[in-house]
């Protein structure tokens, strides 16, 4: 691959990019903080379960996985459709994983600030993905048909 087409890569995907890195951070973050959601009580079984390291490391994948489809911008099996659904489900998770919390606790932390922004701008970018710009035309197109179609029938009787 050229110099220039790794460089087009990254500036076309420079969203995803930068949310796969916030989110390998975030996991690097909950393996130095050590059972994040532990303290204090109430404990939830669910939230101990996204501590464990296990999910983690699911975490810490799909990070690479976007950063990699990023960098090469490979479309097989759909990627470009699939890659931002898990990073965007993989931050939707921890974000309610840090409301649920903030809940127990009765305060807003800085965490669920944070992820709340980062899942809403992944979420604002997976919108303007050009397949899915196409499909609501086609639905638009599809629906002013039917639209034109009823108003025909309405005037005709």
């Amino acid at each position: 691959m050229t110099e220039e087409r790794f460089l087009a890569n990254i500036d076309k995907n420079r969203t995803w990019f930068w949310s796969a890195v916030e989110l390998l951070g975030l996991s690097f973050y909950f393996v130095w903080a050590n059972q994040y959601f532990e303290y204090p009580p109430p404990k939830r079984d669910i939230l101990l379960m996204l501590d464990n390291s296990e999910s983690l490391i699911i975490v810490a994948g799909i990070a690479v996985a976007v950063i990699v489809w990023s960098i090469w911008n490979f479309d097989n099996l759909h990627a470009n459709q699939i890659m931002p659904g898990l990073l965007v489900s993989a931050l939707l998770v921890y974000t309610t994983a840090f409301i649920l919390r903030d809940i127990d606790l009765g305060n807003i932390s800085l965490a669920t600030i944070y992820s709340t922004g980062l899942v809403l701008r992944a979420t604002h970018e997976a919108l303007r993905v050009p397949e899915l710009r196409m499909v609501k035309k086609r639905i638009k197109a599809i629906d002013d048909k039917g639209r034109g179609a009823v108003s025909l029938c309405q005037t005709q009787f």
